[in-house]
């Protein structure tokens, strides 16, 4: 990979916890707004925020395993192919490397399915810290955060999915997708 990826990279991850930091005391709920909203929250408002909470964040934990599982997959690629693991040539170099396709789980719907997983973990963890920080500043900066996580694996994937499709012969007819199963 070219260099300026990962400094890209490194720098996503350094600037990812700046999103949800609050920088001024309009981007926090103070303690008279917290009153007034818990004096008007019933019971039954808060439990329902506990579940919706509490469904993310298990919603969350499950795209994470889904991500694991499938670097799993990808990760048993790199080792000496079992005889279950389907081995291809590439079209250009028929002496050369042989490539393992990555089967199991949702790789029968899309070649990047560890993309999928990404996008749903930060669609949930947004999602939840959506109501918690009410600007408009840090809506907009996780707004912004969510748009670059989506473009930037959507066009990584795609690049993926066309690589397979233009060296893998037989991989046309798995009639995989990039990342959306049966949309993109």
């Amino acid at each position: 990979m070219h260099l300026a990826v990962y400094i890209v990279g490194i720098a996503h991850y350094l600037w990812l916890p700046l999103v949800f930091f609050p920088y001024d005391s309009s981007d926090r709920i103070n303690d008279d707004d917290a009153r007034t909203t818990t004096a008007w929250a019933s019971t039954s408002v808060r439990d329902a925020m506990f579940s919706r909470n509490f469904a993310l964040v298990a919603f969350s934990s499950w795209a994470q395993l889904q991500q694991l599982r499938h670097h799993v997959i990808l990760a048993k690629l790199r080792q000496p192919p079992s005889d279950t693991t389907l081995m291809l040539r590439t079209r250009t170099n028929s002496s050369g490397p042989v490539y393992g396709l990555p089967q199991g789980g949702w790789f029968q719907y899309v070649s990047c399915p560890h993309y999928t997983a990404e996008i749903l973990v930060y669609l949930s963890l947004i999602t939840s810290q959506w109501s918690t920080f009410p600007s408009d500043k840090c809506q907009f900066r996780m707004g912004i955060l969510l748009f670059w996580v989506v473009s930037n694996l959507v066009v990584n994937g795609l690049q993926s999915h066309h690589w397979y499709l233009n060296n893998i012969p037989s991989y046309s007819r798995l009639h995989r997708r990039a990342i959306i199963p049966f949309l993109v």
